[in-house]
């Protein structure tokens, strides 16, 4: 389900957004786009939206992020979004890298906004956000 539609660059505070439905996928990471003077020396190419949960790897959805950032706290949203969806779940999710500066700056700031429904028709909010640093 990996649709571009749903990931977008503001143009004017080049914060990055994921909007739309989560789906599983086979991770893929080919054809990054590749690191840029945005990034130092701890940063990875950041997913936005993983591609295993349905985001794409191109400049609206892959960022300058922190590798603690990605293999810590945003790898455990990323699996708890993968497991709930493994058991029915849908998730609706608006995930942000708040850039406040220029399209392609390196984010401050990373936003996850969830709206999940379970099987069973209840629905839960989840919010979180993480600054994009060592912890």
């Amino acid at each position: 389900m990996r649709n571009p539609e749903y990931s977008s660059v503001n143009p004017d505070t080049g914060d990055v957004t994921y909007k739309g439905p989560l789906s599983l996928e086979k991770g893929n990471h080919s054809h990054m786009p590749s690191k840029t003077t945005a990034y130092q020396s701890n940063d990875i190419r950041f997913h936005v939206n993983a591609s295993s949960l349905g985001g794409v790897n191109n400049r609206s959805n892959v960022v300058a992020g922190h590798n603690d950032v990605d293999k810590g706290a945003w790898s455990a949203v990323e699996k708890g979004e993968r497991t709930a969806l493994q058991n029915g779940a849908t998730i609706e999710s608006e995930k942000t890298a708040v850039v406040n500066s220029q399209p392609g700056d390196r984010p401050s700031t990373f936003t996850v906004n969830d709206s999940i429904t379970y099987p069973d028709g209840h629905t839960e909010s989840i919010h979180h956000s993480f600054t994009n640093e060592s912890y």
